[in-house]
């Protein structure tokens, strides 16, 4: 167990991904402090200092301790693809594309970004109104909502 930057005293964290109030309720007692969910997409605790409560990434929190300070150009990373297993083994600061790359070959996201072949057919199933946006998303593993934002000009007008 060590100690997370900026809260030495306060709160602590281990390689399992358990973080720890040093002085719970003030009255010196250790204790694991319950992580809730961040819309099912991870985990998310509390940490208060000077009485001013801020929520933040489990998994960031893990390996701001352990490996150190974030990268410029770099996110948190888990390498199973779960993002509520927040040990240390399974994190690691990547890159953004790395990181998609990561959920592609897990399997936890469908496709890439669009591409611009992708998009001008897209454009051009749009143009023959044979489908529907629900249709085309399905085929392109996209959400309707993209599909819409190319048909109203609000993404990719350059193509």
């Amino acid at each position: 167990m060590k100690d997370i930057p900026g809260y030495e005293g306060l709160y602590a964290v281990d390689e399992e991904g358990n973080i720890y109030s040093l002085n719970y309720r003030r009255q010196g007692e250790t204790q694991i402090l319950k992580s809730f969910n961040d819309r099912g997409q991870r985990r998310l605790v509390e940490l208060f200092f000077n009485g001013v409560g801020q929520k933040l990434s489990v998994h960031r929190l893990v390996l701001l301790t352990f490996v150190g300070e974030c990268p410029e150009g770099m996110e948190a990373c888990h390498n199973d693809g779960n993002p509520f297993n927040n040990r240390l083994d399974n994190l690691r600061w990547d890159t953004k594309r790395n990181n998609t790359l990561d959920r592609v070959n897990q399997g936890t996201q469908n496709t890439l970004k669009l591409n611009p072949a992708s998009v001008l057919e897209i454009k051009r199933l749009l143009f023959e109104g044979e489908m529907t946006h629900v249709e085309i998303a399905q085929l392109f593993g996209v959400s309707q909502a993209i599909i819409s934002c190319i048909a109203k000009g609000k993404t990719w007008r350059h193509i």
